[in-house]
């Protein structure tokens, strides 16, 4: 269990966050929450999209874009009940042209190409 707890804490860490106190837990005193030396975000990874669809044509899931990623970048899938899966984004299809992209922006839907099919519920991020 220990190590189960601490597998979660360091993928739970990757998210962007701010820093925790003592406070957070064991709240005694409204001061133990702050944390006035590193008052801003700490953003190991950025989450890129979220699943959309899947495409049989092009073997791989349908991405909501969130944020920016390109070609050439190793994603993280991440999948409920799965441990995270790393991928190199090799070939990447806009839906709203059917073209080749190099770059896929917020609110664009692209196809990751020969990713395979995934858990409907995944979500992807890519390291900082």
């Amino acid at each position: 269990t220990d190590q189960k707890i601490s597998y979660l804490t360091r993928e739970l860490d990757k998210c962007s966050h701010r820093n925790f106190t003592s406070g957070f837990m064991f709240l005694k005193d409204r001061n133990e929450l702050e944390d006035n030396d590193n008052v801003g975000y700490i953003k190991k990874y950025r989450f890129i999209g979220v699943y959309h669809d899947f495409s049989n044509k092009y073997n791989g899931p349908i991405i909501n874009v969130k944020n920016q990623f390109k070609v050439g970048e190793v994603i993280d899938i991440l999948q409920p009940y799965k441990n995270p899966k790393k991928f190199m984004v090799r070939k990447m299809i806009s839906v709203s042209d059917s073209t080749e992209t190099e770059c896929a922006n917020p609110n664009d839907l692209v196809i990751i190409c020969d990713l395979g099919r995934l858990n409907p519920f995944s979500i992807f991020r890519v390291k900082n």
